[in-house]
């Protein structure tokens, strides 16, 4: 082999170490809504099924998968983790709309819980949303 060759394996042995390393990390979240640390989001959430009516008018921090998102502008969502499916209410948008094909990514969702008249909900105020 020669010194040329060489150089250029050795080249594109280091490119390929570099692109292996970027792209094995864990994608990080993008923060919608009020500023918050993500790892205090991370280390406080529970899964959204654990939510019951005593929460009702608390502040919770929940995760689960998104569902169903609303279509026209990302301004509502359903949030759910197995059996459990909350609605998660970003008041028309007036605090923050997610993407709108955010259905399927990961989530955690700070808020005020709501179970007024049997429908609960999600006022959220916060959203960590995974790519």
């Amino acid at each position: 082999m020669t010194g040329r060759l060489k150089g250029r394996m050795s080249a594109a042995l280091v490119l390929l170490a570099l692109l292996t390393a970027a792209c094995s990390g864990d994608a990080q979240p993008q923060l919608y809504g009020s500023k918050a640390d993500l790892m205090e989001l991370q280390d406080k959430a529970r899964p959204v099924g654990e939510l019951s009516s005593e929460d009702a008018g608390a502040e919770v921090i929940v995760s689960g998968t998104i569902q169903r998102v609303c279509q026209t502008m990302g301004c509502w969502f359903y949030l759910a983790e197995g059996a459990a499916l909350l609605y998660v209410d970003l008041e028309q948008g007036a605090r923050f709309t997610v993407p709108v094909d955010s259905a399927g990514r990961r989530a955690v969702i700070a808020g005020t819980y709501r179970a007024d008249g049997g429908d609960a909900r999600l006022v959220a105020r916060t959203a960590a949303v995974w790519p």
